[in-house]
């Protein structure tokens, strides 16, 4: 057992190593959920991702901190993702390439434009290009 918890605590400082471009500076809250605590008879809480300060939040933020640096270690000057209509991955990922100056590409999945409303709309304030595909599997 003893092994194991240092091997974790390695593992864990290991990610302090890596390069991050930080996107986030707040702590995201913990909400206590009191109806399902009430329920559960437990004390259940929530963390709330869903309002970081980076293009309306979302549990990826934490991850494009590191990919961001990558990327920008490697000298790109482009980002290229994808995801389907409305994704808040592209989201996400256009608010933090635009951050770190960068360029972005999306391939959107299904082809077609659809309405600019939503997450589309803010794709296209956050400056992402909207290139719309279809999947070939």
């Amino acid at each position: 057992m003893y092994y194991y918890c240092s091997l974790v605590f390695v593992l864990i400082w290991r990610v302090f190593e890596y390069p991050r471009f930080r996107l986030i500076d707040l702590l995201t809250p913990l909400e206590r959920a009191s109806g399902l605590s009430r329920e559960l008879g437990v004390e259940f809480y929530i963390k709330r991702d869903d309002i970081m300060e980076l293009a309306l939040g979302g549990n990826k933020a934490r991850k494009l901190e590191f990919v961001i640096a990558d990327i920008l270690r490697r000298n790109c000057d482009v980002v290229v993702t994808r995801g389907a209509v409305h994704s808040n991955h592209v989201r996400l990922t256009a608010a933090a390439a635009r951050r770190a100056g960068l360029d972005v590409y999306a391939l959107i999945t299904p082809p077609g434009k659809p309405d600019v409303q939503g997450n589309i709309l803010l794709d296209l304030v956050l400056g992402a290009k909207l290139v719309y595909i279809s999947l070939v599997v």
